[in-house]
């Protein structure tokens, strides 16, 4: 079912700053008045969910209904095909499991010797209101994973990511590169989701 955003006040369900500053953004012609995941009682769900979407709705179910306010949450990753997908729905715990994404993006390098480096990083976000009704949008970004990692502003898995037919990684991108719509994996589902709850502007 679709349905318009009419409100006013939405709850941003994520504690990851740059994650969330990016939906944020996206959000900035409509005048929002946003509240953030901390300024509410509510914790951090367990992510319990095989796929992207059904740990989106996870979290914006469990914020949203906590918290009695419409909730947009996201989640995310790196697919790498050659590694059948993974790390996937795991990617923050692939990086926790490997003491950080430095160790993470090293154990990667490893696991590709030999394989194709194509990888996409995906994002799914999910607006949820309280009695449960809610939209979704996703967003890829193709390209493929170099080594080693190029640091940079970027956080996650950007330091070895590079979109296809760009030569620098995400985290050597400024950020107005980045956050293009035919770049950004967020930008992209963010506008799936917003054509269909947010009236133009």
């Amino acid at each position: 079912m679709t349905r318009v955003f009419a409100g006013k006040k939405l709850l941003i369900g994520s504690r990851n700053h740059a994650k969330r500053q990016q939906l944020i953004d996206a959000l900035e012609p409509y005048d929002l008045d946003f509240v953030m995941a901390e300024e509410t009682d509510v914790e951090d769900p367990e992510e319990t969910g095989k796929t992207f979407l059904e740990n989106a709705l996870i979290k914006a179910k469990a914020y949203s209904q906590g918290s009695n306010l419409p909730t947009l949450a996201d989640d995310s990753g790196l697919v790498i095909p050659a590694l059948d997908g993974a790390p996937g729905i795991y990617s923050s715990r692939f990086a926790a499991e490997h003491g950080g994404f430095d160790r993470a993006f090293l154990a990667l390098e490893e696991k590709l010797k030999g394989l194709s480096t194509e990888a996409y990083i995906t994002s799914t976000v999910v607006l949820m209101w309280p009695d449960g009704i809610y939209v979704s949008g996703v967003g890829e970004t193709w390209g493929d994973l170099v080594f080693p990692a190029r640091p940079g502003i970027g956080f996650g898995y950007y330091p070895i990511f590079r979109p296809k037919g760009e030569t620098k990684t995400i985290s050597e991108m400024a950020p107005q590169e980045y956050n293009v719509i035919s770049l950004s994996h967020r930008k992209k589902s963010m506008g799936a989701l917003i054509a269909q709850s947010f009236k133009a502007v």
